[in-house]
């Protein structure tokens, strides 16, 4: 029983997650954790709300989105993921959408999502 109102997965969006024995928090689709309450929290123990709580920190509202399967719907600078090299490390970094392909990366690329706007002055 989820004592908080769960965000989705800032991985994969997904909605629903569990209380692990370890006190985290995950994802029920991808694995994905929260981070630990009791670094964040500077306390032990910690509860499953504290658990909960830790989790929807890591909320993004601008979701990670498959590639090459969705595409950008506007020109604009992106996060983008990939694999170098066939070793399964996930580097992220900035590439431009053009409105037909990313610039720098787009062999590449497994995912994208779309940059925050600046903060105001």
């Amino acid at each position: 029983m989820n004592l908080t109102e769960l965000k989705p997965c800032p991985i994969c969006g997904h909605k629903k997650s569990k209380y692990g024995n370890d006190g985290q928090q995950y994802c029920k689709k991808c694995g994905a954790c929260g981070p630990d309450p009791n670094l964040l929290f500077r306390k032990n123990p910690t509860t499953q709300e504290d658990a909960e709580k830790a989790w929807n920190t890591r909320y993004d509202p601008n979701p990670w989105h498959k590639y090459p399967e969705h595409k950008p719907d506007k020109i604009d600078r992106y996060s983008i993921a990939f694999f170098e090299i066939d070793v399964q490390i996930v580097i992220v970094t900035e590439d431009f959408w053009d409105g037909t392909r990313f610039r720098k990366y787009d062999g590449k690329i497994t995912d994208f999502k779309r940059l925050p706007k600046p903060p105001k002055e």
